[in-house]
């Protein structure tokens, strides 16, 4: 049969089977069992456990609330499978488990505990406030879950394939997006992302700025990983912040918190760009012409490998910490002497910046060594700043304006890092 045919279920006929292409269902309230082998099937119904089963493609697809609670009739939950190309629409509140494949599936969901399953590209997936779990294994989806006004403590779980879209607003969220390009946003919660290709977008809200409460054997304190490749972009707001990123052409903007950022690679790494927020933060680079904009809290930064990094010291100071900074590497004063200079001769900066030498021993293999560190105190018009230039002696402050010594890049080693000079 090719239809097209109309069957209108009572809420006593609740079992229909039908190997017909283009048929229509009706249904009201009721717990329905309705399997279509054909294509391009409609079916609606209203209120209750669902169980459907559209085999074929093209179909649509609507029902109304599914009950929720358990019993020996019914899980709560509506199940519905379908084909490709499909429609499928949950007008009521409730729990809903839908199985698709084909690609190009449209699924919208209400409020509840939703798990979608999609194989195929181009699915979207739309959802209210609940603990939902999406996995689409294809590519180019949209995933959009939950609200901003919806609860904290729900617990979103994605996993899609490149070229995505997916938002998932309040709550935890986990999302794993394999491929490049994707575009991944939340709303304020702990968020854990890894989208390991490269060309990603990356926003999250803030990370929960609660103490470290006790937790089993131990303490737990909120926490947001991100963990991506090169050419990204990363934009995280207040809280503890980890991102981990491929270094070649990323920006990662983090708020305030106790932020560390890690930026690996070999011969394409550097040319990054990062944005602290106050807090404690932590930076890695690598490679070469990274610009970092520094933080009014306590920074510490291990330089790149090459000769052409950049550091922006915060209009209202904060304290700084720079590893393996070489000649060729800029320490950018403007910012906290706006409205002091503009110069940068000796004559310039002799009443804001001072610079001193000290002597410390570290741990070096099996035994001790010393080095000499270099201490520069800016005074700016908002605050004050200490950089303090780790295993360089800078001289005068004359030298530390011309710089001296030639660009020479090497490595980071625990035991040895490299001499440096700054220059402006």
């Amino acid at each position: 049969m090719s239809g097209p045919i109309t069957v209108n279920l009572s809420t006593w006929h609740t079992y229909f089977t039908t190997y017909a292409s283009n048929v229509t269902i009706n249904g009201g309230n009721a717990n329905y069992t309705i399997i279509d082998h054909g294509d391009n099937a409609t079916i609606t119904v209203g209120n209750g456990d669902q169980y459907i089963y559209a085999g074929g493609t093209g179909n649509v697809i609507t029902i109304g609330s599914s009950p929720g609670g358990c019993g020996w009739y019914t899980d709560g939950d509506s199940d519905i499978y379908t084909g490709g190309n499909s429609f499928v629409f949950a007008l009521g509140d409730g729990d809903v488990d839908v199985v698709g494949w084909g690609g190009n599936n449209f699924v919208s969901l209400m409020n509840g505990d939703q798990s979608v399953y999609l194989t195929g590209d181009n699915n979207f997936v739309s959802t209210l406030n609940g603990s939902d779990w999406v996995y689409a294994t294809g590519a180019n989806n949209t995933i959009l879950l939950g609200t901003t006004t919806g609860n904290a403590n729900n617990y979103n779980f994605v996993q899609t394939g490149g070229g995505a879209f997916v938002q998932t607003l309040a709550g935890q969220n986990d999302v794993y997006a394999a491929g490049n390009n994707n575009t991944i946003a939340t709303g304020n919660g702990e968020q854990y992302i890894v989208a390991r290709g490269t060309g990603n977008t990356i926003f999250i809200g803030d990370t929960p700025t609660a103490s470290a409460y006790h937790c089993g054997y131990g303490w737990y304190r909120p926490e947001s990983y991100i963990r991506t490749g090169a050419q990204a972009t990363v934009v995280a707001g207040n809280g503890d912040v980890d991102v981990i990123s491929t270094s070649g052409g990323d920006f990662i903007q983090v708020g305030d918190g106790n932020n560390e950022i890690y930026l690996l690679g070999c011969s394409t790494a550097g040319n990054d760009t990062v944005l602290l927020g106050n807090g404690n933060n932590l930076v890695f680079l690598a490679g070469a012409g990274n610009s970092v904009a520094l933080g009014a809290g306590v920074n510490t930064i291990v330089a790149g490998t090459g000769c052409t990094d950049a550091f922006q010291v915060s209009a209202t100071g904060g304290h700084t910490e720079i590893w393996n900074f070489k000649a060729g590497d800029e320490l950018d004063l403007s910012q906290i002497l706006a409205g002091e200079t503009t110069g940068n001769t000796l004559a310039d900066l002799a009443p804001y910046v001072s610079l001193s030498m000290h002597t410390e021993i570290v741990h070096c293999g099996w035994g001790y060594t010393t080095q000499i560190d270099t201490t520069i105190l800016v005074h700016g018009l908002l605050g004050d700043a200490t950089i303090e230039l780790e295993n360089y002696n800078a001289g005068s402050l004359e030298d530390f304006i011309a710089g001296n010594g030639a660009c020479a890049t090497s490595a980071f080693d625990s035991s040895h890092l490299a001499a440096f000079a700054l220059s402006r």
